[in-house]
This record gives C-alpha cells, sequence and structure tokens, in this order.
C-alpha cells in the first residue's frame, strides 16, 4: 500500500502545506500562519493505492509522488477528519496532575543508578546523577532536577518519561554538573523533582503529567574524588 497527502482543511479552508518526512504509517508536515485560538475541524485527504510490490523495487515509495506511482491494482481516496484545538500562548496544553493516589513516589517510581562526584582531568568536580522511573507509573511525569550540594544548588537538566498506546516516551539516563570544588564533608544531598510541562507538551499523546514537586531527602552521594585522598 502507498499513500501521499494530497490535501489539508481547517474549518473547511484550504491549507497550504508541505510535507517534512514520510516514513512507512508516519507523517510529519508543516502548516505555515497563525491560528486562532479554540477548537477546529481539521480534515486531511489521501490519495491510496495498491501496488504489487515488484513494481517498487528500487524506489522510494515514501518519496514517491502519487503521479509518478507504477500502474496500480486499486486506487481510491481516503478523508480523515479529527478535532484540532488551538491553544493561546500561555494557556497549559496539559493537566497537572495531583491526586495522592496516582503521586509517583512510591519506592522504585523514581530510580536513581548512580550518584557520584569524581574529579574531571580539569581538576573540577563532575557530578554525574543517572535516573530513570518505573514503568508502570500511573501517571506521566516531565521534570526539571536539582540538587542540593552542601549550600549549593546544582541543575541536572530535565528528564520525562511516559507510557502511550504506541510505546513509551523517555529521556532518562545521566545527567551532568561540574563544580570547581566541593566540600568533602557533603556526603548526601536533596534531589528536587520539579513538574516541567513544557518539556513534554509536544508529544500529542501526553495529555497530563505529575504536578506537584518531588523531593527525596539525603540521597547517598559517592564521593569518587576523594577516594585518593582517603588512601593517603
Amino acid at each position: 500500500m502507498v499513500w501521499e497527502v494530497t490535501s489539508i482543511r481547517l474549518d473547511d479552508k484550504e491549507l497550504g502545506f508541505r510535507q517534512i518526512n514520510k516514513h512507512n504509517h508516519r507523517w510529519m508536515g508543516r502548516c505555515e500562519g497563525t491560528l486562532p485560538p479554540g477548537e477546529r475541524d481539521l480534515v486531511i485527504e489521501l490519495d491510496c493505492a495498491y501496488i504489487d510490490t515488484n513494481q517498487l523495487a528500487g524506489l522510494n515509495a515514501d518519496n514517491l509522488p502519487a503521479k509518478n506511482w507504477p500502474k496500480a491494482r486499486k486506487r481510491w481516496k481516503q478523508t480523515l477528519s479529527t478535532k484540532l484545538k488551538v491553544y493561546t500562548k500561555d494557556e497549559p496544553i496539559l493537566d497537572l496532575i495531583s491526586d495522592p493516589n496516582r503521586a509517583p513516589d512510591r519506592p522504585g517510581d523514581i530510580q536513581i543508578g548512580r550518584f557520584v562526584v569524581q574529579n574531571d582531568r580539569s581538576g573540577k568536580k563532575l557530578i554525574c546523577l543517572t535516573i530513570d522511573f518505573r514503568r508502570n507509573l500511573a501517571v506521566p511525569v516531565s521534570f526539571d532536577v536539582a540538587a542540593k550540594l552542601g549550600d549549593r544548588e546544582v541543575q541536572f537538566g530535565s528528564v520525562l518519561f511516559a507510557t502511550t498506546a504506541g510505546g513509551s516516551i523517555a529521556s532518562t539516563g545521566t545527567r551532568e554538573a561540574r563544580l570547581d570544588a566541593l566540600d568533602p564533608s557533603v556526603q548526601t544531598a536533596d534531589i528536587t523533582f520539579i513538574p516541567n510541562p513544557r518539556g513534554i507538551e509536544n508529544n500529542p499523546q501526553v495529555e497530563e503529567i505529575w504536578g506537584e514537586t518531588i523531593v527525596l531527602r539525603n540521597f547517598p552521594l559517592e564521593r569518587l574524588d576523594l577516594e585518593g585522598e582517603k588512601e593517603d
């Protein structure tokens, strides 16, 4: 089966568009211009066809215009329709959930693999924080991550995780930060997870995230940077 997007209409108004990417059943395009906020009717028309596989040998069917398709066994037009919600600049796209029964704060919901300090080649303190989440979280998450090390607030960027009908969306793993120095007495830290809808709102499968700050207090910090000093 081959197909091509031929028309996009919004509230019965034809939109100009260009294809950005198409692969198998996935398509991405861009329509220029601005839209007033509110709910709109979106209609997309496709040309579709069944073509013998051997007729497509050596051709990239994803980038082959409909006008250049080989002879088809069957050819037809398909119309798809859905609602499109247009948001204002400051309007929240995602619901922020605060139901304690769905809070991702059970043991194992947030998984810290390593939280370690080591000396880098320049003599600074390299702090590595490895983060993952339980696969069956009750609610998607998108956080900015920070840690309080002594009297210093250290930023570790963002993480996110969501399970959707099509699989999972994740940005986890190791985050790094550097300090010129860190007092040897700092052996634990408070790790703070601050909700950040912006990090995940461009995924249309996600409609909500956890909306409360979570703090892991007095989390052990591996001080590999002090190992040499202990030996001396």
